[in-house]
């Protein structure tokens, strides 16, 4: 099936004047096949690839990818440390999370975790020892202290939004949203399918997130006022 798709969309290009380059292309099936690469011509891959910097692929590999994306934005930071200021270092801060936005959009909950998890808490490392070092925050760090730092601007937070508390909601909107104007060829076919699946997990990830969050604030809100 992938062969096909790619010999039907090699040909309409080459209709309109524009040609593979097949060294320069790789196509990425689900499942091993031993003749695929005499098939095609191109290389091929059976674990993944990344498109427009969305990993796509198996979980595993996806996984694994995000961790290395994660860890090359502490190394970027860590080198900003050395040679910002710390207003710039706080704008750097609070841009995580649209620098990531395109992958939390994209990519199911439960595979961008451990990515969400590596950088929301370096953020509020970070944050901690740029404006909290030499106090005593790390004794009195409520989790009320804790949430103001990844609260909007406009909510008299910091502004250093967390990825794990938006990536369900980025990723059920754009699920909802591509399986709302998804026609033919693939409507009932196995990608879609597991869409329909991955949005109902994002659902539920995203209805726990605000029912905790509803909780938190009933109980601790008033004694922030």
């Amino acid at each position: 099936e992938v062969s096909t798709w790619f010999t039907e969309l090699k040909e309409k290009y080459e209709d309109i004047g524009l040609y593979f380059e097949a060294s320069k292309s790789t196509l990425y099936y689900p499942t091993p096949i031993d003749d695929i690469q005499t098939n095609t011509q191109v290389k091929t891959t059976t674990e993944g690839l990344t498109i427009l910097g969305i990993p796509i692929g198996r979980e595993q590999w996806i996984k694994h990818k995000l961790k290395i994306k994660a860890n090359e934005y502490i190394e970027n930071m860590e080198t900003l440390r050395i040679r910002a200021s710390l207003q710039q270092q706080y704008h750097a801060l609070q841009a995580a999370s649209s620098i990531f936005q395109h992958i939390l959009s994209m990519v199911p909950s439960s595979q961008t975790a451990d990515m969400c998890k590596i950088i929301d808490g370096y953020n509020i490392k970070t944050f901690k020892e740029l404006y909290y070092s030499g106090t005593n925050f790390n004794k009195n760090d409520s989790s009320i202290t804790l949430r103001r730092i990844c609260l909007p601007l406009r909510h008299h937070g910091f502004g250093i939004l967390s990825l794990t508390a938006r990536a369900a909601a980025a990723y059920f909107t754009t699920a909802h949203q591509i399986l709302k104007d998804t026609k033919d060829p693939w409507t009932d076919g196995p990608l879609h399918q597991k869409l329909e699946i991955d949005l109902q997990n994002s659902m539920e990830s995203f209805k726990n997130q605000l029912i905790s969050d509803i909780a938190i604030s009933d109980e601790n809100g008033p004694k922030e006022m």
